[in-house]
């Protein structure tokens, strides 16, 4: 892919009050060198990226006004732009870390758009594909107000039914080879198919270091949550989604935190929550680190480039604090750009916690 670059934009003095006075307090423990030295002892190993494969395809349309005949809104269409998302995306987060990710996926057996989805990956990532039967791969479009970015509809693609018996026999025979090999899993579970209660058992009996993320999605709601997993060593999730899964809508955040760690035994768990930031809760107790962002585009796919770094993070062993902080530039890095057009740069990253450090205060 010849493209993996985001837009290198941060300066601390566009941060909200509140930020800069945790960037102040965070780096009287740590400095900009302690942090690129966290992201280089998250980059050893190898490192397997299990999910569903989503092409994310972006209409923008210029809206002319309602039908004359009909309770609709007539578009125009201008462009389309399409993506690879889902576990992909975060396979590509991952491979600007790793120097080898295998992504272990399905795609349709028809409509497969399997050279797209080679063309977009990054260099360090080797996939492993299944083909669903009787299954397009998955694409998720959305129409686009080209003038306000607004989304207007969102249509689905997909097949998200159980896989069959020998599909199921082909991806367990991949995890079962897979696994031992790897020293970090990363489970990208959308809930459209693909990992069964069978596969969860398997990826939680095999893996070494095993972080896992489980989407709730207009396609899934109250059908899949993070407890389809019985362990975990790390587990990012939305504060919707920890709040449906212990179905709490108002309680505490640390306390549900709490809750779910001690279900899963997870080493560490992070709860995003957009411009308000993240808690990341280990046993040591639990560090809330406000957004770093200061410009937002598009807030679909920063959770994947969390997830994937953070995951990275944790299983080095880089501080609880630190992850935390890592995890919120990586998602204040990602909401600059549309969706998943672009993968981490490493690069720019280190800028950025570099200028995150040391302008800080000045």
């Amino acid at each position: 892919m010849s493209d993996h670059h985001m837009p290198h934009h941060t300066l601390a003095s566009d941060l909200s009050s509140e930020a800069r006075r945790y960037l102040v307090d965070f780096r009287r423990r740590y400095s900009a060198s302690d942090v690129v030295g966290f992201l280089d002892a998250a980059s050893g190993g190898r490192v397997a990226v299990i999910g569903e494969a989503i092409i994310d395809e972006y209409a923008y349309v210029e809206p002319m006004g309602k039908s004359a005949k009909d309770a609709v809104i007539a578009v125009r269409a201008l462009s389309q732009e399409s993506q690879a998302g889902g576990a992909v995306a975060v396979a590509n987060h991952a491979g600007a870390f790793a120097n080898r990710v295998d992504l272990l996926t399905a795609l349709g057996e028809r409509e497969s758009r399997d050279a797209f989805i080679r063309e977009h990956l990054h260099e360090h990532v080797q996939p492993r594909f299944i083909y669903k039967a009787g299954s397009p791969t998955i694409v998720k479009r959305r129409f686009i107000d080209n003038y306000t970015a607004a989304r207007l509809l969102e249509v689905y693609e997909f097949n998200d039914s159980v896989l069959g018996i020998d599909n199921e026999a082909a991806f367990l025979a991949n995890l079962e080879e897979l696994l031992p090999q790897v020293d970090v899993v990363v489970v990208a579970d959308f809930g459209h198919g693909l990992i069964s209660p069978a596969a969860a058992r398997a990826i939680e009996g095999g893996a070494r270091f095993l972080a896992v993320n489980a989407q709730t999605n207009s396609a899934n709601l109250g059908f899949h949550t993070i407890t389809k997993y019985q362990r975990a060593d790390f587990v990012s999730i939305q504060e919707r989604e920890i709040r449906l899964d212990r179905r709490d809508r108002e309680g505490p955040l640390p306390g549900l935190l709490e809750e779910l760690s001690g279900l899963l035994g997870t080493r560490a768990t992070l709860v995003t929550r957009g411009k308000s930031g993240a808690l990341l809760h280990t046993t040591a107790g639990t560090d809330e680190c406000p957004s770093l962002a200061f410009r937002v585009v598009d807030r679909m796919g920063a959770g994947d480039a969390v997830f994937a770094v953070a995951s990275l993070c944790v299983a080095a062993g880089v501080p609880a604090d630190a992850v935390n902080f890592i995890a919120n530039a990586v998602g204040a890095q990602a909401v600059t750009v549309v969706g998943n057009r672009t993968a981490v740069d490493r690069e720019a990253l280190e800028r950025d916690i570099t200028m995150l450090l040391t302008e800080v205060g000045e």
